[in-house]
Formats: structure tokens, C-alpha cells, sequence
């Protein structure tokens, strides 16, 4: 669900670009001074080896944090299992920022917008609800699309036409049992997981815990306006989508997700570290 957590917010961002763009201004003066330097002042060749090789670090700092990061590709940390199984809690993955056009700070339009972005797209975005964190979810409709969730919320409708998701989908419930009662879990609690994609068992289910809040069990229906798109997490029952907090803008879309190029399981033993690299996974494509 979250992306990135972060132990302050909008100030605190402000801060960190404000000082990011004094970095960068500074190592350009720098660069520029120190070449102007070298050319009219005499230095022993150690010393302009030494300044070759600085120049070049601050160069690719430049490139990197100037211009790759913000306007290329960018790396966001999965730390929730809200799109499993495509996505794990643990996932790194890389985010292409371009893919739906080049978004400029204090601009809410996206510079060279050739791709638009399109149904199953796996897409990072600020939410409506929370804007002082990111979150990656799948796209599943478009502005105009009609979003209809029917069978306790298991099947996918969009204008009508029934969805092909099992692929993709994850239908299986985080209960806490003790004894004969359960529970739903929290979303960091320790859980069993209950599949219910069987018609039968997601209706008894759901008679059991009825008064529980069930948001992927709703039966839902809404058409997306223009400038916005609809994101639901490929974990269904256990993800807070648009079901919940509504439409995604556009404009807040930052890229497309595109692969993972790490995979770290925390939750077994931290002593065997090898053990938790999960190494499948390592430069998968995100489809």
C-alpha cells in the first residue's frame, strides 16, 4: 500500500528538494570554477588526475539526483502486501517516470504525454485521501469507464464486460483465530490466511464476520470522471483502493512501475541473510 514512510512530511519534502537544489547548483559552480582553475593555473599532474576524477563523481551526481531521478527513473520500496502476488512486501522495484509524459515541479501538466495510461497498468501515484505518501496499485479503468465489483466483490466488471484477473488476483483473507472465534488481522499483525476465492466459502465467510469492515466484499459501482483513473490492488480483499478513498487524478500519477531489481524477505531469521534474498524474483518484469 505505502511506498515510502516517512517520518515528517510536507515540510519536511520542501526542505530536502530545497537543499537538493543547493547541492547541485553548488557542484555546478563547482565544476565550472574548478575547470576555469585548472586551465590558467598551473597544477602538478597528480593534482588534475585527482580533479578528473572528482569532476567525473560530481558529473554523474548531477545527472543522477539532477535529472534521472526526478524526470527518468526512480526506486520505491514495497512494505505492505497489498498487490500480492505481483508485488511482495520486500520488493524493490524501479518506476519509470517519463512513461506518461515528463511532470514538472509546480506544473500540474505532463510535458510530452505520448502514452497515456492504460487499463492494467501497474501505476505509482499520490492518493486523493493521503497526500503525503506514495502508493502502487493497478490500473483497471479509465476516465469514463463504468467500475462495477459483483459476487461479494470477487468479480471485476468494467462497462459491463467481465475481467480476466485470475492471473494476476489474490483472493485470501488475514483472519487472527482463537479457538473457534476469529478475526480480521491488522495490516502489520501476525495472520493466517483464509483463500476465499470459492463462491461458497467468501459467503460463508462473510456471514461469519459481518460485522467486520469488508471492503473488499462489497458489491461497487461507479463511473471514473475525465482526468482520473481507477486503482485497485491485485490483493483485492486486502487492499484500501479506490474503492475506498475514491478516483486517482491523473496528474498525480508519477510513473509506471517496471521492475523489481531486489527482493528481501524480513520476516524469516535476520541471521541468515542469504536465505531471505529472494532471488526469482531479482530483475523480474512488473506486468
Amino acid at each position: 500500500m505505502l511506498l515510502i514512510i516517512q517520518c515528517n512530511f510536507g515540510n519536511l519534502n520542501k526542505l530536502r528538494r530545497a537543499i537538493l537544489i543547493f547541492a547541485i547548483f553548488t557542484m555546478i559552480t563547482i565544476v565550472i570554477w574548478g575547470s576555469v582553475i585548472m586551465k590558467k593555473s598551473q597544477y602538478s599532474p597528480y593534482i588534475k588526475t585527482i580533479w578528473d576524477y572528482l569532476k567525473v563523481i560530481i558529473v554523474a551526481f548531477i545527472i543522477v539526483f539532477g535529472f534521472i531521478r526526478p524526470f527518468v527513473v526512480e526506486g520505491f520500496q514495497i512494505p505492505s502486501g497489498s498487490m500480492e502476488n505481483t508485488l511482495l512486501e520486500g520488493d524493490r522495484i524501479f518506476v519509470c517516470k517519463f512513461m506518461y509524459g515528463i511532470k514538472i515541479p509546480g506544473i500540474k501538466r505532463h510535458l510530452f504525454a505520448f502514452h497515456k495510461p492504460q487499463r492494467g497498468d501497474v501505476i505509482v501515484f499520490i492518493p486523493p485521501h493521503d497526500r503525503k505518501h506514495n502508493f502502487i496499485k493497478r490500473l483497471v479503468a479509465v476516465p469514463g469507464d463504468t467500475v462495477e465489483t459483483k459476487n461479494l466483490g470477487k468479480d471485476l466488471y468494467i462497462n459491463g464486460d467481465l475481467v480476466n484477473d485470475k492471473e494476476y488476483t489474490k483472493h485470501k483473507i488475514r483472519v487472527v483465530k482463537s479457538g473457534s472465534r476469529m478475526r480480521l488481522a491488522g495490516e502489520f499483525e501476525q495472520a493466517e490466511e483464509l483463500d476465499v476465492s470459492d463462491d461458497k466459502k467468501r459467503e460463508k465467510f462473510h456471514r461469519k464476520l459481518r460485522g467486520a469492515r469488508l471492503l473488499g466484499f462489497t458489491n461497487y459501482s461507479n463511473t471514473v470522471p475525465q482526468g482520473h483513473v481507477f486503482a485497485m490492488g491485485d490483493n483485492r480483499d486486502n487492499s484500501f483502493d479506490s474503492r475506498g478513498w475514491g478516483f486517482v487524478d491523473i496528474n498525480d500519477i508519477k510513473g509506471q512501475a517496471f521492475m523489481i531489481y531486489w527482493s528481501y524477505d524480513a520476516k524469516n531469521s535476520r541471521w541468515n541473510i542469504f536465505k531471505n534474498i529472494r532471488f526469482s524474483r531479482l530483475f523480474n518484469i512488473i506486468h
